[in-house]
């Protein structure tokens, strides 16, 4: 059998095979390339919006809890000021409580003290003034002023009299609640004051007039 003579081909001559030409590669892998752009651009975009939702869900819990506990924080000052309050009235009632039963007290003392000065003056049976008996003291201020007896132990014991009459007048002055006796007393403290001071410098004039007599008396050495 003969054999056919080898004829080569266009493609074996030229080098060429049946894959697509270079351009037509490169504009697919463009295509391919920026359909990858889009498809990571549309990813990049949603994980953008799920960060931002995400911190806005965060940050809508995070001012939740704190308008939470802002509103917890104030009903506890609330409490707190409530419970202040309470204690505050509480003691102001035990406050007004003890004033009260101070006054009680006090009105008693002095009832009592009235009554027992009273009583002390009706059994002394001295026949002295009583003090809050306005004619009376007018009567002994006005009999002692106008004495002039310089008797030393019946001036002392006129002297002693009036310092009593103080006591009493002082304690009546303590005691009373009106204005116009609470004067009455204390015009009348001042002009016993007054006389006992003068009833003293008679006293002291007395005196140095009996030690200068005596001097003059006496014999000369």
């Amino acid at each position: 059998m003969s054999t056919l003579p080898f004829v080569p081909s266009d493609e074996f001559i030229t080098g060429s095979s049946h894959s697509p030409p270079k351009d037509a590669k490169s504009a697919k892998k463009s295509k391919l390339s920026k359909a990858e752009k889009d498809r990571l651009q549309k990813e990049n975009d949603e994980r953008r919006q799920m960060q931002e939702e995400e911190a806005r869900i965060l940050a809508k819990q995070e001012e939740k809890e704190r308008l939470e506990r802002e509103r917890k924080e104030e009903e506890e000052q609330q409490r707190l000021e409530i419970k202040d309050q309470e204690r505050r009235e509480d003691e102001l009632n035990e406050l007004r409580y003890l004033l009260e039963e101070n006054q009680t007290a006090v009105a008693k003392w002095e009832t009592d003290s009235r009554e027992k000065t009273k009583w002390d003056r009706y059994m002394r049976c001295d026949g002295s003034p009583d003090p809050s008996v306005q004619k009376e003291i007018n009567t002994f201020i006005t009999l002692w002023r106008e004495n002039t007896e310089v008797q030393f132990k019946l001036v002392l014991k006129e002297c002693a009299l009036a310092l009593q009459l103080l006591e009493e007048l002082e304690g009546h002055l303590r005691d009373t609640a009106e204005p116009a006796e609470a004067l009455r007393y204390q015009e009348t403290l001042l002009t016993i004051h007054k006389l006992i001071h003068a009833k003293h410098n008679v006293i002291t004039e007395e005196i140095l007039k009996v030690w200068t007599q005596m001097v003059k008396c006496a014999p000369r050495r």
